[in-house]
């Protein structure tokens, strides 16, 4: 309102062009794992991450909308509520960074697949490197 702008145009950006980035900027995701994965699953592969996306996005406005009803006070023309509601958004926005940690295998990218936790432990000698040349033929680079 400060700026001027109708408030149509506000909600054209809101609901149309914020999920467009947001695709655009998953594309990556979808690119890497279609290269990490066989030719014959990657429609399943594709399909999985949807799923699990959609799952997130579903289960995040519920969760929203509980909190909410829980707030009780983010209403017009009070707001009493609304800045609690706003640091509590930032903060389980910032929740997934905690679980880097514990989500990222040991190692780097340039790291070989025989020196990896459980590989190393579970494969020895030629079954490591039969895994070291399909992964190959499949274009991960190892």
């Amino acid at each position: 309102l400060a700026f001027g702008l109708p408030d149509e145009l506000f909600a054209l950006g809101a609901e149309l062009l914020q999920p467009l980035a947001d695709r655009v900027s998953l594309l990556p995701l979808f690119v890497l794992v279609a290269r990490l994965c066989p030719l014959e699953s990657q429609g399943t592969a594709f399909a999985l991450n949807m799923g699990l996306l959609w799952l997130g996005r579903n289960v995040g406005g519920y969760l929203g909308m509980g909190l909410l009803e829980l707030l009780g006070g983010v209403e017009p023309p009070a707001f009493k509520n609304l800045p609690l509601l706003v640091l509590l958004r930032s903060l389980t926005r910032a929740l997934p960074l905690l679980l880097i940690p514990v989500l990222l295998p040991p190692g780097s990218p340039q790291t070989d697949v025989r020196g990896l936790g459980a590989l190393s432990g579970g494969l020895r000698g030629s079954e490591a490197d039969h895994l070291v040349e399909r992964m190959s033929k499949l274009g991960v680079w190892v």
